[in-house]
């Protein structure tokens, strides 16, 4: 366990990596009110919000059946291309003010680069404005264009 004297930026900690699927070893990348804010991976070099090693969910659902039609090296592709997305949505992140995102409503308006919160799709950040009505907006699983002003 990581003693308070510890916690500070460029100490390595061991943390819940998202796009490596487990508990890897990170850098400490950003602190807030004396605690772990922000971690980069040594293994996949995404950065992201701490998540404790304690704090790990094992996965109980049933091991995915590999199909005879999939070709090798399409998991490997899949896996890249998941990285370099979780790359670019905590670059958002990193970017965008977290701490009072705004309850996503049909009726109401947004700007550029401001924080929701969707009920589904969670935390997420406006990065373009389409037309007076529509909004594309970056989720953790993707980008999705929303109606605004109706």
């Amino acid at each position: 366990m990581l003693s308070k004297s510890k916690i500070e930026v460029g100490t390595e900690v061991d943390a819940i990596c998202k796009p490596c699927k487990g508990v890897t070893i990170h850098v400490i990348s950003g602190i807030k009110d004396g605690k772990i804010s922000k971690v980069m991976c040594k293994t996949c070099q995404s950065s992201h919000r701490y998540q404790p090693a304690s704090e790990e969910i094992t996965d109980k659902s049933p091991a995915k059946q590999k199909s005879a039609s999939s070709e090798p090296g399409q998991d490997k592709i899949r896996r890249a291309a998941r990285t370099r997305q979780m790359k670019k949505w905590n670059h958002l992140l990193d970017e965008a003010d977290t701490e009072n995102p705004r309850e996503y409503m049909v009726s109401e308006s947004y700007d550029q680069q401001q924080v929701i919160q969707h009920k589904h799709f969670g935390l997420g950040v406006v990065v373009k404005i389409v037309d007076g009505n529509k909004m594309n907006v970056a989720f953790e699983e993707g980008i999705k264009t929303l109606v605004m002003n109706i």
